[in-house]
């Protein structure tokens, strides 16, 4: 069964995820389309395309990553760059640290209320896949 590449539309998203304006619910579809990206990459590709993505430079309209289909706009560049973080983090855990030498090298969310929405409609409407592939996805609890 082939799968969509968007899980929702943004339009979608105020009335299956309960967004409530228009920015919120572009991040909250740009997070849940990184987490469906990176929980379906093997480990080979994985490290591909966080290669490519390290390497994408910021300031254009539009990104390309060779093996995502489509191009991506600034928010899912960096939704799919903090997954793909996120998941490096949940595999080499307190090592990551050491690989970068920025003071905040731990990963981080520039939006954690919306990775938290897209969470949980990720474990709502495909918890097959997220039993099978979202090992790396942490639960954070946020208070909302």
């Amino acid at each position: 069964m082939t799968k969509q590449l968007e899980l929702f539309s943004v339009d979608d998203m105020y009335g299956c995820i309960g967004v409530k304006d228009e920015l919120y619910a572009v991040s909250v579809a740009a997070y849940l389309w990184a987490i469906r990206i990176v929980s379906d990459l093997d480990d080979e590709t994985f490290r591909k395309i966080k290669n490519e993505c390290d390497a994408v430079k910021i300031g254009e309209d539009e990104y390309f990553v060779s093996d995502i289909p489509g191009s991506m706009n600034i928010y899912k560049l960096t939704a799919l760059r903090e997954c793909l973080n996120l998941r490096e983090y949940a595999m080499i855990g307190e090592k990551y640290v050491h690989h970068y030498p920025q003071a905040y090298c731990r990963p981080h969310l520039s939006d954690p209320y919306s990775f938290v929405m897209a969470r949980k409609a990720f474990v709502k409407y495909y918890s097959n896949e997220f039993q099978k592939s979202g090992w790396w996805i942490p639960d954070l609890n946020l208070q909302q």
